[in-house]
């Protein structure tokens, strides 16, 4: 039996949800989704080792967008286990490591893991620290991205749907003029909508950031826009 690495106590959000959860349940957002995500630097390769699951590290291109905590990873390593349980076969690291997500204060996960070197016997343990964020998709096609900058979380548009919108790819949403304050949460747009919504309002007024201005853009909500 693995032994359970501790981790660090700056624990920020502490959530076990599926990989997708639903967002609001009315007919203007219901077939939109919210889920976390992981900005992983290298890929993986699933392999069976003496009938263990290990995932094997390659395609390490993205290493300098990580914390050098990560100095172990190198193509060939395999992962063994993730916070102290042996891998299941089916499934992804992202998924592995999403299944019982916490994330820190700066924006990152922190996830005990036993690796085992090439050419070696011996389990090392480490962590795997990448960045999170939140992606949101709303039943128009347009994807929000919610990313921890410094002492906030900000969304950003990442691309648009059919809805009628005064948003642009690549606006910083900022907060709901129809409430005072800016959003302080990864999940604050989502929640913004889903009362907006609920109230049976038919459009959503925010408050955004375009190359350095500050603006006020709309985005329809109402069904059969």
């Amino acid at each position: 039996t693995l032994p359970q690495a501790a981790r660090p106590q700056r624990v920020m959000i502490d959530t076990s949800a599926p990989v997708y959860t639903p967002t609001a349940a009315t007919q203007a957002v219901q077939d939109s989704f919210s889920r976390w995500a992981l900005d992983l630097p290298f890929g993986t390769t699933p392999r069976m080792a003496e009938d263990v699951a290990t995932l094997v590290v390659t395609d390490i291109g993205g290493i300098g967008n990580v914390s050098g905590s990560n100095d172990w990873i190198a193509e060939g390593v395999a992962i063994v286990a993730i916070d102290g349980q042996p891998l299941e076969p089916r499934k992804t690291l992202e998924e592995h490591i999403l299944s019982a997500l916490k994330i820190d204060e700066d924006g990152m996960t922190r996830t005990p893991a036993w690796v085992r070197r090439p050419g070696e016997d011996v389990l090392d343990q480490t962590e795997i620290v990448v960045p999170v964020f939140r992606q949101t998709g709303l039943a128009d096609g347009t994807f929000l991205e919610t990313r921890k900058q410094g002492e906030s979380w900000v969304t950003r548009v990442a691309s648009l749907g059919s809805a009628a919108t005064e948003l642009r790819i690549g606006d910083l949403i900022l907060g709901n003029t129809a409430a005072s304050g800016r959003f302080s949460n990864p999940q604050a747009v989502e929640m913004a909508l889903t009362t907006l919504a609920q109230s049976g309002a038919t459009a959503a007024e925010f408050s955004i950031l375009r190359n350095g201005q500050r603006l006020t853009a709309s985005w329809r909500i109402a069904a059969g826009q």
